[in-house]
């Protein structure tokens, strides 16, 4: 008697044909369990930044500036991260001649090309250390998809299991063998 297992779940991803052509979108990933502790740290730092500001109107000097910066600096990069979760998404679009990679983020793109002629294997990575689903703009080094350059190792679509990601694999596959054909 055949096991009758769960329905596959509806992909992560989503083909949009974009005016550049054909691309792939995969949502941020969103760290939901992260929520509370994100908005006590936000609270913290901004208490903290208020504090210091009026601690540097007051009586000004580098300790009170430095404090105030700091706790700016953390503000900015929470307010980065929540708005990343909740809007941003990854981009990968293979371009005649080249694999591109980046991020989108309130209308604004980073984008990375990559020669096809320099990537070497392209596969699904299982050991996908992204589970932080914070602002990768760092570096290409989280993700499900792995590809190699002739100088590294490339990472991408942080927010893909291993289904989803080996999906966008071969659809990637077959575009590169249809444009190699011609």
């Amino acid at each position: 008697m055949p096991v009758v297992g769960e329905p596959p779940s509806p992909p992560r991803f989503r083909v949009v044909l974009g005016a550049r052509g054909e691309e792939i979108r995969v949502p941020a990933k969103r760290g939901w369990r992260a929520l509370p502790f994100h908005t006590a740290w936000e609270l913290f730092w901004t208490c903290g930044g208020v504090a210091a500001f009026y601690h540097l109107v007051a009586h000004p000097d580098v300790w009170s500036l430095a404090i105030f910066g700091l706790a700016l600096l953390c503000c900015v990069r929470i307010i980065g991260a929540l708005t990343w979760m909740a809007l941003g998404e990854e981009v990968i679009r293979l371009a005649p001649g080249r694999l591109e990679i980046g991020y989108r983020l309130l209308g604004v793109r980073r984008m990375r090309t990559f020669p096809i002629g320099d990537i070497g294997t392209l596969a699904t990575w299982d050991d996908n250390p992204a589970s932080d689903p914070g602002v990768p703009f760092r570096r290409l080094s989280h993700g499900a998809i792995k590809f190699e350059t002739i100088k590294r190792d490339i990472f991408c679509a942080a927010a893909l299991d291993e289904a989803d990601a080996e999906r966008v694999v071969d659809y990637l596959r077959r575009r590169w063998l249809a444009a190699a054909r011609g």
